[in-house]
């Protein structure tokens, strides 16, 4: 049997009906009291100005008026949750915006109270209509603040919006992380010839080095720069450890590896000149920069460490990646996984490794597939082999090479 409920599914007139329809409800303007007084607030004609002079002496001595108050009678009246936003301020934030606040006996008397205010304003520009418009300005304006701090920012110019809203407002603009912001701004200088603020400078300069340490590489050609890092394999019974030393150029993803059984710099070095050098002479392209993490086999003194001697002795530029953070080396450490997944795990199940030539063998038959047969969904190569972005970009390469050998030398 249904339960029988009073209330839900049956009508349930309201009390105030009759009183309503009938004319005989009291609504606010239709109550009065005894000594009641009726208020009215001026209000500001700018949309945003200091108020540097108001006189309140004739609307005092209207005949009726009971109280005249501004910001300088409201000093600590606030509002908001938390309480922040003051009841009257010395400066104006938006049209009507509060500036003097009247108490009468009868609406009238305020109102002629009102007209008898002079108020002396200070006009500020610039102004903002629309909040969601001040917070995409903002975003370009300093696009490294976080949504926590252009509501800050905001509240300062008496725009009051939430962390929330300004997320809100970010999506639809698509501007909700950081890279998208620095776009943003770089599309509004190329359309409009803006010139940047040092702020602005400053974000840029700051997402060119979250790039370069979070693996974000900025690589203009091949050649320009590449990824190197040591990979422990494993150990081989008779052999023991084995590490390979990796390099990549991490404009076309061509890849090169060898193998050794100590983790040492003449071994960083060997791979250098045994594989990558070469390769890149035989196109006629140097190579210019390499990035690596700070292990001793990278690092030390430069007159006595032997990887850092042979990069002097080339003419090579290093570049290290940032402390504490190993996978800033990110397309070494993606070339790693691949190496692992499509390599390593299925070689040591095929097959029994006696000595660590044969290994090499077969891990440059797997170099050979995967640099000129397997392709790549990379932003450079998107469908290509890594050895076809590499030859497709060559004659850029050597362009490059050119003008910057014709740069005029400077004093």
């Amino acid at each position: 049997m249904a339960k029988e409920y009073r209330h839900i599914g049956k009508e349930t007139p309201r009390k105030d009906a009759r009183e309503i329809v009938t004319g005989r409800a009291r609504y606010f303007d239709d109550i009065s009291l005894p000594g009641m007084l009726y208020g009215k607030v001026l209000r500001s004609p700018y949309a945003h100005a200091n108020i540097k002079h108001i006189d309140t002496s004739r609307a005092e001595a209207l005949p009726g008026v009971r109280a005249v108050l501004t910001y300088k009678d409201t000093e600590g009246w606030e509002w908001g949750i938390p309480k922040h936003i003051r009841i009257l301020d010395s400066k104006v934030r938006f049209v009507g915006d509060g500036v003097a606040m009247v108490a009468a006996d009868t609406i009238d008397i305020a109102e002629d109270a009102l007209e008898l205010i002079e108020v002396e304003y200070e006009p500020l520009l610039p102004f903002v209509y629309d909040v969601e418009e001040a917070i995409v300005e903002l975003a370009h304006e300093n696009p490294s603040l976080g949504q926590v701090r252009v509501s800050d920012a905001l509240r300062q110019k008496g725009i009051f919006v939430s962390a929330a809203g300004v997320r809100c407002v970010w999506l639809r603009h698509s501007l909700e992380t950081f890279q998208k912001r620095l776009k943003a701004l770089e599309r509004q200088v190329a359309e409009t010839g803006k010139v940047l603020t040092e702020v602005q400078l400053r974000a840029l300069e700051k997402a060119k080095d979250e790039k370069a340490a979070w693996g974000e590489i900025e690589t203009e050609h091949v050649g320009y720069l590449g990824g190197q890092d040591t990979f422990y394999v494993g150990t081989l019974k008779g052999v023991g450890r084995i590490y390979q030393q990796t390099f990549i150029d991490t404009f076309s993803a061509v890849g090169f590896a060898k193998l050794y059984t100590t983790k040492q710099p003449i071994n960083s070095a060997d791979l250098l000149n045994d594989r990558v050098i070469p390769f890149f002479e035989e196109k006629d392209v140097p190579l210019l920069r390499i990035l690596t993490d700070r292990g001793t086999e990278f690092c030390g003194k430069p007159d006595t460490h032997d990887y850092q001697l042979f990069l002097a002795i080339n003419d090579i530029d290093h570049t290290r990646t940032k402390v504490k953070n190993p996978q800033s080396n990110g397309i070494c450490e993606r070339f790693h996984k691949t190496i692992l997944e499509e390599f390593y795990s299925i070689a040591f199940r095929k097959k029994i490794y006696s000595g660590i030539e044969e290994l090499q063998e077969d891990l440059d038959a797997w170099l050979d597939y995967y640099n000129t047969r397997r392709p790549h969904q990379g932003k450079r190569c998107q469908g290509k082999t890594p050895i076809q972005t590499f030859f497709a970009n060559l004659s850029l390469a050597r362009q490059k090479m050119l003008d910057r050998r014709e740069l005029p030398l400077t004093a």
